[in-house]
């Protein structure tokens, strides 16, 4: 027998504050991104790196922003021409990297070596070279990748027998990514590695433009909210954009849950109680 579904014990705050959307989505399309100094500057360097073949990383803390700035900039460099390879980085040796190149890019996988899924990566590169469009390799996560991936990236952006770039590589990270990229064998790729951009936590005007941003995004009126809370929650997130995101949405669930039509200091408190 079919159990009854059980009620919801929390109110469903957009219904509850007629919103439109879910406040401080992850979700976000490119186009709906608030404009942060940090997207704007990644953005500008990722072009330029793109037109020279350079390659390029940046990083930053856990909910710095890092995968929403990587997903705005691979948009934003598809819709100027280029061939944009994404992957979400893993625990994976060299040959595993490549097969996961591989995929996106329309290449059977087969058992092959190594040095033969290069070959047929690069081919594949050149053609897209040829139709007028550069490649991108964008990684996130990368800090999760072994070792031996940052010894032989190198390998894979350019041809050996012509010395011609074929691909410029973007990776994105916690910190442990610039110590990869330190390691003496390492040194090939770093060579063409542009200076890196560091994801820093945003500071408090920022992070008011941040919220009404968001507010706006969704619907939610501005005196929804009162500043005695827009502070409490400032000192507890210090402007990690995931804490933010998360803190108001559990402050907008207290006061619906509390039948509040606005969210006050407790409701802030009660968010990071």
């Amino acid at each position: 027998m079919k159990q009854a579904r059980p009620e919801l014990l929390n109110v469903p705050i957009i219904q509850y504050f007629s919103l439109k959307k879910d406040p401080f989505s992850d979700n976000l399309k490119a186009s709906e991104l608030c404009d942060l100094p940090s997207i704007r500057e990644v953005a500008t360097t990722v072009e330029m790196v793109s037109q020279n073949h350079y390659h390029f990383a940046f990083t930053g803390p856990t909910g710095s922003g890092k995968s929403t700035i990587l997903r705005y900039v691979c948009d934003r460099q598809e819709r100027l021409g280029d061939k944009v390879v994404m992957l979400n980085g893993g625990n994976w040796g060299f040959g595993e990297f490549l097969r996961q190149v591989m995929e996106p890019l329309g290449i059977d996988y087969k058992a092959y070596h190594p040095s033969t899924m290069i070959r047929l990566i690069q081919q594949q590169m050149m053609k897209s070279a040829e139709d007028g469009k550069k490649v991108l390799i964008a990684i996130d996560e990368a800090d999760k990748l072994r070792n031996d991936v940052f010894f032989q990236l190198h390998l894979l952006a350019c041809m050996p027998d012509r010395g011609e770039a074929l691909a410029s590589l973007l990776l994105s990270g916690q910190d442990g990514l610039a110590d990869k990229l330190v390691n003496p064998l390492a040194t090939p790729l770093k060579s063409r590695m542009y200076p890196g951009h560091y994801i820093a936590p945003i500071n408090r005007q920022m992070y008011r433009n941040y919220v009404q941003h968001h507010m706006k995004l969704c619907g939610l009126r501005d005196d929804c909210i009162d500043d005695l809370a827009l502070e409490h929650i400032w000192k507890a997130t210090s402007g990690n954009l995931r804490s933010i995101g998360m803190t108001f949405r559990i402050a907008l669930q207290y006061a619906a849950n509390h039948e509040m039509h606005k969210i006050d200091a407790a409701c802030a408190k009660a968010a990071f109680a």
